[in-house]
């Protein structure tokens, strides 16, 4: 047993400890059930990945939350948290020294848990339409499509493609189906990227009589720019963008803390920030044009809706 993990053991697993946390979650549970833009994202994500890990709710569900006890999460301790598998990320004002020190103390003693061996298998994104009626005002809308890797070689591109998709308000979706057509309030893309895969998602929130017409027209702008890719003024405009939101993102401690451990933890390396400036400068409309060609391949569609819609709607945009 490590230093870290009787730690653990002494301050959070006692009994009336866990019982409390359990209902801290199970209250977390019903507030994404609540909230129709984290549900239909949650749907969306199982519909999607079906049965690969990454397609389960990141809460757990409730009956399985109710029935962990205090010996679960030990055991659980006990098997995967061991120092040979821990990355710490440290960024700010600290000295050297004593975080060495402190590493010593809590990670230098052998694991003696039991060494669990992850199987792992590339998430593969599955098209087809789920729909999930519920009594709520607006339909909210996901629809999905492959992605790439958090290491992938253009994944620049691909940042690139979804900041002319959907990734600002001068973007295409946004500009399309909310500023010309008045259809949504709220409608945005984003890049899902994980160590062996990814998934490119659109999100919609729209009237029960408008969702057809809001996908037909995500789907005729997702045809546009796989046929046609971008031109080299939305390449010019899009790049300042990702650099602007790159060098604000990084101003705080805690965004550098968290960029070396996702870092350690999808690529196995530190990647600067002018690496990833310069990464951004070489991409071209000719990458763009050729990842556009893998990502907004219609055939893989995936359509969630959630919301006062028949079961059966939107069938005729499925592959």
């Amino acid at each position: 047993m490590t230093a870290l993990s009787d730690l653990f053991y002494r301050s959070r697993f006692e009994s009336k400890e866990v019982e409390k946390e359990k209902q801290v979650v199970l209250e977390e549970i019903r507030m994404v059930q609540d909230d129709p833009e984290d549900l239909v994202q949650e749907l969306h994500m199982k519909h999607t990945l079906g049965s690969h890990p990454l397609g389960r709710p990141i809460l757990g569900q409730a009956p399985r939350i109710q029935a962990l006890g205090r010996h679960d999460l030990i055991s659980y301790v006990g098997s995967h948290y061991d120092p040979e598998r821990t990355v710490v990320a440290v960024a700010g004002n600290f000295t050297w020294k004593r975080l060495e020190q402190l590493m010593a103390r809590y990670f230098s003693a052998p694991h003696k848990g039991v060494a669990v061996q992850q199987s792992r298998r590339p998430p593969e994104v599955r098209g087809g339409v789920l729909v999930r009626r519920k009594a709520l005002e607006q339909v909210h809308l996901c629809l999905g499509l492959q992605g790439l890797s958090a290491g992938h070689k253009d994944r620049y591109a691909a940042h690139a493609l979804n900041g002319v998709l959907g990734g600002s308000v001068s973007s295409r979706l946004f500009q399309e189906v909310r500023e010309k057509r008045g259809l949504v309030y709220s409608i945005y893309s984003f890049l899902s990227t994980y160590s062996d895969g990814g998934m490119t998602t659109v999100y919609a929130g729209t009237r029960p009589k408008e969702v057809e017409r809001v996908v037909e027209v995500v789907c005729r702008e997702l045809k546009k720019l796989r046929s046609k890719g971008i031109d080299a003024k939305d390449l010019a405009r899009v790049k300042n963008q990702m650099k602007g939101s790159l060098m604000l993102s990084l101003e705080s401690s805690h965004s550098r803390m968290s960029k070396l451990a996702k870092d350690e933890l999808t690529q196995g390396s530190h990647v600067s920030l002018e690496q990833m400036i310069g990464e951004i400068d070489r991409v071209t409309t000719d990458q763009v044009y050729r990842v556009a060609q893998t990502l907004l391949d219609q055939r893989c569609l995936a359509i969630t809706a959630l919301g006062p819609i028949p079961a059966k709607s939107l069938q005729s945009f499925a592959s």
